[in-house]
């Protein structure tokens, strides 16, 4: 994995605790440094495999699992 790319997983990575906390994607997207909740929302997809409001939602079934979203904490 080269530096960017670590840089990308590790910020996606951060914004994990604060949607789950129920920050809006916008908050986190800004907060992350992102331009914009859809930039925040393509990573995450792109990373996860699911949206931060599915991941928000609890939505996700068993990916869930893999990233530590709320319905693993049950």
């Amino acid at each position: 994995m080269n530096m960017g790319a670590w840089c990308r997983q590790a910020r996606l990575l951060l914004s994990l605790p604060a949607l789950a906390a129920g920050r809006s994607v916008l908050d986190v997207a800004l907060s992350q440094g992102y331009d914009s909740p859809s930039a925040i929302s393509a990573a995450f997809r792109r990373t996860f495999g699911i949206s931060p409001i599915q991941y928000i939602k609890g939505e996700a079934g068993p990916a869930m699992d893999v990233i530590g979203g709320p319905a693993s904490q049950e």
